[in-house]
């Protein structure tokens, strides 16, 4: 499967594409949600607004970690040198876990704060660090794309102009082991990250 993305352009630019789109309806619905609870249109419950766009995140990242993952084993070597990857993947993690306090903490009094009241200060954080955290992801993604994009002028053949390291065999197997994790975390997710 590797050989074939890395010795197919058109493949490779068809799970680019499903990655981009992914991120679209993920961070357009992120995005949505955290202007609601900044103060934007009160009028919208917000307890509904996730009930609509939860889903769709859900789905999203349902499209954007097998295609990251694919990408991933094609580029192993040379991501795992970038310092922009690395900090993609931190941010990645910090806006995870930023959800994860989100739905845990503040979400929890949503009640109280549901329609035509403001948020409380921590809800309120936590969206903004939100909003931060998504646009400095995007762009680590766009900058990645930029320096591999500089890289092929030098090199048609390989983005980096040298062949890959990392066996396509280990990198399948890696990739497999990431998309068992995943299903795993998603199957054993704890009821307070589910939005009721």
């Amino acid at each position: 499967m590797i050989e074939t993305l890395q010795e197919s352009p058109a493949l490779y630019a068809a799970v680019e594409t499903a990655h981009t789109l992914g991120f679209i309806v993920l961070v357009g619905a992120v995005f949505f949600f955290d202007l609601r609870v900044l103060g934007a249109v009160r009028s919208i419950p917000v307890r509904a607004l996730a009930r609509l766009l939860l889903p769709w995140s859900w789905a999203a990242l349902l499209v954007i970690v097998p295609t990251g993952l694919v990408m991933f084993a094609v580029n192993a070597d040379l991501l795992l040198e970038s310092g922009v990857f690395r900090l993609k993947m931190g941010l990645l993690f910090a806006a995870g876990m930023n959800a994860a306090f989100f739905l845990t903490g503040p979400y929890a009094s949503v009640k109280a704060w549901n329609v035509d009241a403001p948020a409380p200060l921590a809800a309120k954080i936590s969206a903004i660090a939100s909003l931060f955290l998504w646009t400095a992801v995007i762009t680590c993604g766009r900058l990645l794309a930029y320096f591999f994009r500089r890289s092929s002028v030098r090199s048609p053949q390989h983005p980096s102009g040298r062949s890959t390291t990392t066996s396509a065999g280990a990198t399948e197997r890696c990739v497999s082991a990431a998309m068992f994790t995943l299903c795993v975390t998603i199957t054993t997710l704890p009821p307070g990250l589910r939005v009721p």
